[in-house]
């Protein structure tokens, strides 16, 4: 049996791969724990697994918050600049159980969690969600405060690398308490936390489908594509519902994610 430390951070879409990642593991004999914000913690012990409290804690049901984060030209910066301020908060809450697991699996944006792998030496892997967490130059994202980069970019690599290199550079501004807490922690630098930095150099897993994402030549060498680990959830459907599903034909369900959902504003009607 192994102490596998789990960390994670966000809305119902960062939860349940992690949840699902666990009750694998756990099926398999092994001690899990599932490090996030506090407000899941019943959610997760409903599913077995130990749960630890990690600074910031989160609610979906905060819609200021969400609209605030879900900012289609400034959401992401907010995002990032906001945990990097609370980085010595969430490096304090993990570091304790981190340094008992003997394998931890990282979550893109657990900041403080990937610098507590490192600096304690543990055999770490971290995750991604999705192809954009590789930011690569051969299947470039499309951001949202600048659609048109992405036409641009499918001119080749080379266009990519003109806008893509100078973000890198640019939002460094925005994980400098990151880079200060690296550098007290005497960590050699790895990059930039939002990119390249958020990489275990021992195995990345990839948690989504070929399908979705073919691997490119400039991920990291140790990536692994695990295809989506699902998660069922195990409420029950209200009557109402499972009325109108056995009424007829499958529906076709068009709806947002449970961050975006808060702050939908005219989404629907537009």
């Amino acid at each position: 049996m192994s102490r596998i430390f789990l960390s994670t951070f966000g809305s119902f879409g960062d939860l349940y791969p992690y949840l699902a990642l666990g009750a694998k593991l756990r099926a398999r004999g092994h001690s899990v724990t599932l490090a996030t914000s506090e407000s899941y913690r019943t959610k997760i012990e409903s599913e077995g697994l130990q749960f630890h409290a990690v600074r910031p804690d989160v609610s979906l049901e905060d819609r200021e918050m969400l609209a605030y984060v879900m900012d289609a030209k400034r959401g992401t910066e907010r995002i990032v600049r906001y945990l990097a301020s609370i980085v010595r908060d969430s490096y304090h809450d993990v570091a304790a159980p981190a340094a008992e697991a003997d394998l931890i699996v990282t979550h893109p944006i657990t900041y403080g969690t990937v610098l507590a792998a490192r600096k304690l030496r543990k055999p770490w892997a971290s995750t991604v969600l999705a192809p954009i967490s590789f930011f690569s130059h051969h299947d470039p994202p499309m951001v949202s405060p600048a659609p048109w980069l992405h036409r641009i970019s499918m001119w080749g690599t080379g266009f990519a690398k003109l806008w893509m290199d100078p973000s890198k550079r640019h939002t460094l501004r925005w994980v400098r308490p990151i880079l200060q807490l690296e550098q007290e922690l005497g960590l050699s630098p790895e990059g930039n936390p939002l990119f390249e930095g958020q990489h275990s150099p021992s195995l990345v897993l990839a948690l989504f489908s070929r399908h979705f994402g073919p691997p490119q030549p400039d991920w990291p060498a140790n990536t692994v594509v695990t295809g989506f680990p699902f998660f069922e959830d195990r409420r029950t459907v209200p009557e109402e519902l499972a009325r109108f599903l056995d009424a007829g034909p499958a529906p076709v369900v068009f709806t947002l994610g449970s961050s975006a959902v808060g702050a939908a504003r005219n989404f629907y009607t537009d």
